[in-house]
């Protein structure tokens, strides 16, 4: 292993775990977010969503959302698995966007310190 060898030669021990803290930071913190979003969704704890299932109309006594009257109408000729399956990819999606939303700037900062060895910054020590 050349890699290590040089990367130890350069910058000791230490530098073979550049990035390591802001990283494990990073992965942490988006499990917990990723996790957290994902409890909410009604499917994952085994219950159904009953304001999804009702018509807009119903839920807001006019037609002032027309959107979720129309998603209702197109999700009601899917067997209910496949709307299940689209419940439960809508909440991931947002589970994922959030996590990676919150958890970037940790992400950012593990490949900015272990990118500083190629340019030899001193700038994220």
């Amino acid at each position: 292993m050349p890699t290590v060898k040089y990367i130890k030669s350069v910058d000791g021990l230490v530098g073979c775990y550049r990035g390591l803290l802001p990283r494990l930071c990073y992965a942490n913190l988006y499990y917990l977010v990723y996790n957290k979003i994902s409890d909410l969704c009604p499917i994952a704890r085994g219950e159904e969503d009953p304001e999804f299932n009702k018509g807009a109309a119903a839920r807001h006594g006019d037609h002032s959302s027309v959107c979720a009257d129309v998603s209702n109408y197109v999700l009601d000729f899917l067997p209910a698995d496949f709307q299940a399956f689209i419940k439960t990819l809508s909440w991931d999606c947002v589970s994922v966007t959030i996590g990676t939303t919150v958890s970037y700037p940790f992400h950012l900062i593990a490949i900015r310190t272990m990118a500083q060895f190629v340019g030899r910054e001193a700038k994220y020590k």
